[in-house]
């Protein structure tokens, strides 16, 4: 009986050695899932970071174009102007030659 008891004894010091060994790998693994966590929310948070800035480039070249097509509009009115005087001056010249004729 005393054998059965020492046997009893040494299989449940190994169960409690395996569990205690089980439970210290599995401390491991939480700790190793936590960094995990924390890589991955830094991760989320400089892609929001990444996308607020393209939001905003995307915004500023809108604003851009905008003032393209303004300044664009402009350089038309002045070329009709310029077109204009051209013709005045043309018709000017015109005059003053029939005049001196």
């Amino acid at each position: 009986m005393a054998s059965f008891d020492k046997r009893l004894h040494y299989e449940t010091n190994q169960l409690v050695r395996i569990a205690y060994e089980l439970v210290r790998v599995a401390y491991e693994l939480v700790r190793i899932a936590y960094k995990l966590v924390r890589i991955a929310y830094e991760l989320v948070r400089i892609a929001y970071e990444l996308v607020r800035i393209a939001y905003e480039l995307v915004r500023i070249a809108y604003e851009l174009v905008r003032i393209a097509y303004k300044l664009v509009r402009i350089a038309y009115e002045l070329v009709r102007i310029d077109y204009k005087l051209v013709r005045m001056a043309y018709e000017l010249v015109r005059i003053a030659y029939e005049l001196v004729r």
